[in-house]
């Protein structure tokens, strides 16, 4: 059996001691409301990390396949949508597009999605 190590999460006025850690030696820290940060420390040093953050996923859009200007209607709640985000202090959200589906990465690519690096995987807690 591998021996337990405690885990804590990490209240915003000690993330000083995160700040040198990838991402957020690069990137900076996150906003506090939507992160939490759980450490393993040994010795009082940080020696594992991982984080807990609230999400936006932006999915489960239709546009009705027979009607003449589905660019159109996509291209509007797109607009809507990226609105909306920008409205409730969003920066980024997220976007399922199914294997199965080539044709649905190329439009959301096409309205200026960016494909995530890596692969992602879910745990259901």
């Amino acid at each position: 059996m591998m021996p337990f190590h405690p885990v804590r999460a990490l209240p915003p006025e000690e993330w000083d001691k995160i700040r040198h850690i990838p991402p957020f030696d690069t990137q900076g820290l996150p906003n506090p409301e939507l992160w939490r940060p759980l450490v393993v420390e040994i010795d009082g040093q940080v020696v594992g990390c991982c984080s807990i953050f609230d999400t936006i996923h932006w999915d489960c859009w239709w546009v009705d396949p027979a009607h003449p200007a589905r660019a159109g209607v996509f291209w509007s709640l797109i607009q809507a949508g990226r609105a909306e985000l920008k409205s409730i202090g969003v920066g980024v959200a997220h976007v399922v597009i199914p294997d199965n589906r080539p044709d649905l990465a190329a439009l959301v690519e096409r309205f200026g999605f960016q494909k995530a690096p890596g692969t992602l995987y879910f745990c259901v807690p």
